[in-house]
């Protein structure tokens, strides 16, 4: 593959790489909250701001959920552009291979036409 073929995927890459790269982060220190939260209220579990701090890391869970629907979804959407990319190259692939076919096509019949031209004038 050339470095022009290349040039559509390797944005779409590096866009995706970055939006899994962000998300993975924000999944990473979700779950560091969640377990000093934990560990906070295992310590202190009479505490008043232990409820409040239950409260807190329960919030923590959903907010990883959605950034793992997230992930998720950014895959669905990359696989599709690539796909659809692919889809695009064999389209333009395979009108190159028709269209150099009809070029010899015509050739063959201009060279057949020339020589029978050439024979006539010959003739003459």
């Amino acid at each position: 593959m050339t470095q022009d073929q290349e040039g559509p995927y390797s944005i779409v890459t590096a866009h995706y790489d970055a939006t899994v790269s962000e998300l993975e982060n924000q999944i990473a220190s979700l779950q560091q909250e969640k377990e000093e939260l934990a560990s906070l209220l295992a310590q202190v579990s009479g505490n008043a701001n232990a409820c409040k701090k239950i409260r807190a890391a329960k919030e923590v869970v959903p907010g990883t959920r959605t950034a793992n629907q997230r992930i998720q979804e950014q895959e669905r959407t990359e696989e599709s552009s690539m796909k659809n990319f692919n889809n695009d190259i064999q389209a333009m692939q395979a009108q190159q291979v028709k269209l150099v076919r009809q070029m010899r096509e015509e050739n063959q019949k201009f060279m057949t036409c020339r020589q029978q031209k050439d024979r006539e004038v010959a003739r003459l």
